[in-house]
Parts: structure tokens; sequence; C-alpha cells
């Protein structure tokens, strides 16, 4: 009945002495109450300590956890909770598996919880196999070695409220979730402000979640504040997630620390619309910290609509990183590959860096880095070379030394892929398969399916009427840009690589004084967004000397001048620097895109290179093809278009060791829209 533990030890009294459990082999089988649990409530100090070897533990009823730590008081020194082999099973609404917890906020005491070879299942909705809590200022420490978690809420959740630290370390170990929403495999959750790390490491650990937003891994700091790091690393292993939005790895930060993502040789799958396989997010627009992503080895497949193999996005002042190496395979049938965002308003310093090196098969883009700026200032302001023709640290910079394959071909192989039989090969049955997906014949479908032997079960005959249904859909991930400047200056298809710096400027924001006027609001009308149009037609009008302000800034000439003839208190010094600064950043920025080995084939451009900012003539555009790569586009092979104040920008640059082939009709090897130079070497 409740409150009917099975194995019970309560510290209240005076003295430091806390609670110690300890069994060794037997079983412990409890109703509506804990299994076993451990409870320091006084001031007085203890540790909530309990240490199980070969027990096999069995609840039933809510909140009827297997094993549970606790202490209560500000004084408590730990709690400490340590399984080694045997089994935990829990069958409640949010009966946790394990679970340790800090209850006070003004304490220190850590939380520190290890299992070697335990399997946990934890059946209850809400139910977490491993739940790690505190509220405090104490570290959380969870290592997690052998065994397996089976839960119908998270596998493994560590949740810090205070400014301690977290480290989750697991290996060799297999997890999986069965709810329907937020069943995450692995979360930290960090909700204090301070500068204490939050880290997951997995080695080799099999993590499979089904459903929406359930994340094979998570890291999240949600205070907007912290400055602490946010970091995920894993080796070996595989992470599988089938549900919308349930991206295999996921990195996020709300506040002011860098995020990093470090993964070596782990395979990662995911099956749902908009499942990216790895995503870092930066969440605040004021944060100057980076965001790097690296993943060298194993394999990526985002195999849902508008699902990114890799993505990382930051809207804040600091820079993108992110890498693939030379092995492993990067695949998103139906979107893009590989894709970096950086959207920073307000600082000098951000540089959105993308190295491929290993090989990418994609629907949509191979590589797809875009910044854009909301507002004028600028995000990559960098020195130039001798002849002023490119930057040494470009705004965005592709280096591409892997094979891309990017279109139909790559949709239909991967297809291929799915539909054969475990040899790798395809039957006259599964032939009969994948022809009805490429004729996009759902009856044609049934009567393959139907035709198949029994081995081949439901869930072989439900993906295959779900890739019928991807395929024949035209990916969500071009509309991404279509209201962008980029939407109106080039065809937006199926790109090998794709750079571009962007701006849909609200300049006329940072220089008002008044009322704002929608004719120089629309001044940079091909870049807005149909959001920011319509807009317009609220927005009042400038004066007449801000006007002259605004278009001073814009062509980046006789801004001294219009400052002068402004007069009133309300045009301060103060202001008037704001607006300096903001035209000496305003024209600045680069797009480079280097290929140094492999292959780049796709439907429409091989390469795109753009620099589309309104009234910018100081821009730079650097392409350059190795000796050693090759670059063929159905369309064109390499696309370089500049769009600034003259219809141009300050240099554009092309430079051909390799082979660039460009399809048949209007295509070309090499198209530069508004000039510039073209070297052909080798």
């Amino acid at each position: 009945g409740f409150d009917s533990f099975g194995v019970h030890a309560r510290h209240t009294g005076a003295g430091g002495t806390g609670v110690d459990i300890d069994i060794t082999r037997g079983s412990v089988s409890t109703a509506d109450a804990t299994g076993v649990y451990g409870d320091v409530r006084t001031d007085s100090g203890g540790t909530a300590a309990i240490d199980m070897t070969d027990v096999i533990v069995s609840t039933k009823g809510s909140n009827a956890h297997g094993v549970h730590g606790l202490v209560r008081n500000v004084a408590g020194r730990a709690v400490s909770i340590a399984v080694t082999g045997g089994r935990i099973s829990t069958a409640g609404r949010v009966a946790h598996g394990i679970f340790g917890q800090v209850w006070r906020t003004a304490s220190t005491a850590p939380v520190s919880i290890a299992a070697t070879d335990v399997d946990i299942s934890a059946t209850g909705v809400g139910a977490r196999g491993v739940y790690a809590y505190n509220r405090g200022a104490g570290a959380l420490d969870v290592d997690l070695k052998g065994g397996s978690i089976s839960a119908a809420g998270v596998g493994v959740f560590v949740r810090h409220d205070g400014a301690g630290r977290i480290d989750v370390d697991l290996a060799d170990i297999a997890i999986a979730t069965t709810a329907e929403t937020n069943g995450y495999g692995v979360l930290g959750y960090a909700t204090g402000a301070g500068e204490k790390a939050l880290s997951i490491d997995v080695t080799r650990g099999r993590i499979v979640t089904v459903g929406t937003r359930s994340y094979g891994v998570i890291a999240a700091n949600v205070h907007a504040a912290s400055e602490a790091t946010v970091s995920i690393g894993g080796t070996g292993g595989a992470i599988a997630t089938a549900g919308a939005n349930a991206y295999g790895v996921y990195a996020r930060h709300d506040g002011m620390g860098r995020i990093g993502v470090d993964l070596t040789d782990i395979d990662i799958s995911t099956t749902g619309a908009d499942a990216h396989g790895v995503q870092g997010l930066m969440n605040n627009s004021g944060n100057g910290s980076a965001l790097s992503i690296d993943v060298a080895g194993g394999n990526i497949a985002a195999a849902g609509l508008g699902a990114r193999g890799i993505f990382g996005y930051h809207p804040g002042l600091g820079s993108v990183s992110m890498t693939t190496g030379a092995a492993g395979t990067v695949e998103a049938p139906f979107a893009v590959g590989m894709e970096g965002r950086l959207t920073n308003d307000a600082s000098a310093a951000g540089r959105l860096l993308l190295t491929q090196k290993g090989a990418i098969k994609a629907r949509e883009v191979g590589v797809l880095a875009w910044a854009a700026r909301s507002s004028g200032h600028t995000m990559g302001a960098g020195a130039t070379t001798a002849d002023d023709t490119a930057r040494t640290m470009p705004m965005v910079h592709v280096t591409s030394s892997g094979d891309i394959t990017v279109g139909a071909a790559a949709t239909d192989a991967f297809i291929a892929d799915r539909i054969a039989g475990d040899d790798g090969t395809l039957s006259a049955g599964e032939n009969a398969v994948l022809a009805a997906i490429a004729a996009d014949d759902s009856a044609a479908l049934d009567r393959a399916l139907d035709a198949l032997p029994a081995a081949y079960d439901d869930d072989y005959r439900t993906e295959a009427r779900a890739l019928l249904a991807r395929r024949g859909h035209e990916a969500s991930s071009a509309s991404d840009l279509a209201h962008l400047a980029a939407g109106r200056i080039l065809d937006l298809s199926r790109a090998g690589v794709r750079a571009l710096a962007i701006s849909h400027t609200a300049i006329a924001d940072h220089v008002r004084n008044g009322d704002r006027d929608p004719a120089i609001l629309a001044i940079a009308e091909a870049t807005r967004t149909d959001e920011q149009q319509a807009t317009l037609a609220e927005q009042e009008k400038l004066s007449a000397g801000e006007r002259t302000v605004l278009e001073a800034v814009l062509k980046g000439s006789e801004l001294e001048t219009a400052l002068t003839a402004l007069t009133g208190a309300a045009y301060t010094n103060d202001w008037k620097n704001e607006v300096r600064q903001l035209a000496a950043s305003y024209n600045a920025g680069d797009v480079q895109v280097d290929v140094t080995e492999g292959s780049i084939t796709a439907e429409g451009n091989g390469v795109e290179a753009l620099y589309a900012v309104p009234h910018d003539s100081n821009g730079a555009i650097a392409v350059t093809v190795a000796e050693d790569a090759s670059v063929a586009g159905g369309a064109n092979g390499l696309y370089v278009r500049g769009a600034g104040a003259t219809g141009g920008v300050r240099a554009q640059s092309v430079t051909v060791n390799g082979v660039v082939t460009g399809g048949g009709g209007t295509g070309a090897g090499v198209r530069m829209i508004d000039g510039g130079r073209l070297v052909v070497g080798k």
C-alpha cells in the first residue's frame, strides 16, 4: 500500500551521518510505494547513500520509484546512488527507475548516480528510466555503463535549476523510449544562471525514440543570462528517431555561452518531417559566443521532408563553424545535407565557416551556408588582400573536399537502398516496389507490396508507402529562402554548394528620430520578407533631414554633411555616433567557396556564390576549384553573382584549375553576373 516502502532509511535527527543503504543480491517488490528509499530531511547534514549489487526491484503504482535518494534540507552533503547488476522495473505514472534529488535551492549538495550493467524498465506515463534533479548549487553527475533502459517517458533525464554543473557519461548502453511526444532518449536540462557547464558524452550507445520531438540526445540551457557551455560528445554507436521534429542530436542555448557538438563514428537515422540528424541552435540574439559542430565519421540519414542532415543556426553575435570528416556520409534525400545559418545584426565578429570533407547526398542543396542581416550592421568585416579582391576572413566561407550529389538521383538512390533486402540487392518484387515509387503510383505500389512474401512485415510496407509520399512531395527547404533576396535573384533549385550573404534590411529603424517613410523603407524592397513588406503600410514618414541621413548611410557617402544639417536637441551626439558606427559597418562582407577535392554533381548549379546586399558595392566574392576537384551542374557549373549599390560588388573572382561543366541550353561552365575576374589554370 501507500508508503509501504520495500527498504526505507530516513534521517531526521541531529548528527551528520545521514543514511546509508547497502543491499547485495535479493529482490524488492512493492505496490504503490518506492522500492528502495533513502531520505535525509534535517539541516544537520549527512548523505543519502544507496549502494546495490545484483538486486531485482519491482514496483507498481504512481510515483512508486524503483530507487530514490533524496536530500530535502540545506545542510545535506550529497545524494549518492550506485547500482551494479540486477534489474529495476516500475509500472506506474511518473514512477522513475532510479531517482536522485536535492530539493532545497540553498543547498550545495551534489547528486551522483552510477549504474553498471543494470536493466531498467519504466512503463508508466511520464516515467523516466534514470532521473537526476538538483535545485541547489551542487553538481549533477550521471555515469551509466552497460545495461539497458526502456521508458515510457524520458530514458535519462538530468535537470539542474541552480548554478551547478551537469555531467552525463554513458557507455555501451541501450536506451529506448515509447512516448508519443517528448520522449527523449537522453536529456540534459539547465534552467539556472551561472557559468557551470552542461556536458553529455555517449560512447557506443544505442538510442531509439519514436515520438514527436523525441530527440535522441538533447542538451539545453534555457536561462537567458547563463554563460555556461553546452556540449555533446559521442563516439560510436547509433541513434534512431521516428517522429516529426525528432532530431538525432540537439544542442540548444538560450543564454550567452557557447555550444560545442563533437561526434565521431556515430550512425544517426531520422525519419520524421523536419527531424534533423544533428542540430545546434543558439537561441539568443545577444549571444556573442561560438556555435561549433564537428562530425567525424559515421553515417547520418535524415529521411523526412524538410529534414537536414546537419543544421547549425545562430541568430546572435558570434560565429558558426561546422565540419564533416572524410569518413562517413550525410544523406538528406528530401532536403539539405549540411546547412549553416548566421543571422547576425550587430557584430563585426560573426563568421560562417562550413568545411565538408565527407560525402553528401541530398535532394535540395548539398551544402548551404547563408548569412542574413535584418538590420544594417555587417557580420563579417575582415582585412582585404593586397589586390583588394578577397578578404582573409570572409563572412561566409565554404570549403568542399568530399563528393556531393544533389537532385532526384540522390533521392532515388536512398529509396533503393531502403527498399533493397539485407544483402543490398533488389529482388524482382523489390524492383516492382521501387518502380511504383519512382512512378508516384500508389495503386501500383499496393499491388507490388501485396505480391511480396509474408517476410516483408508491416514496417517495411509502411516505410515504402511513406517513401512514395515523400518522393512525390516537393521538399520545403527551398521555401525557407524564397522570401529572401536570393529567391528573387537566382534559381533556388538543387545546387551542390550554395553560399550567400543577403540583407532584408530595416535600416531606417536605426536612423529614425520621428516618423518613418514607407518609401524609404522600401529602398531594400527586393530583399524584404513578406512579413516586413506587410508592415510598410503601418510606417509613417521620416523628416527630410532623416531621409538625407538614411540615404547617405545606404550609399556610403556624404554622411557627415547630412548629420551636420540636422538640428534639434533630439539629435544627440550618441545618436549621431550610432549612425556613424552603422554606416561604417554596413558596407562590408564576403562570400568565398573553395572546392579543393572530390566531385560535385547537381541538377541545378554546381556551386552558387551570391552577395546580395542592396546599396553595397564593397562586398567580395571568390570561388576556386582546385586541380583535383570537379564541378558539374545541370544548369551552370559555377554561378557567381553580386547585387550591390551599382548592380555589382567590389570584386568577383573565379579561379578554375579543375574540371567545371555546365548543362546544355543556356547553361554555362562558369557564369559570372556583373563581371569579375576569371582565371583558368590547368
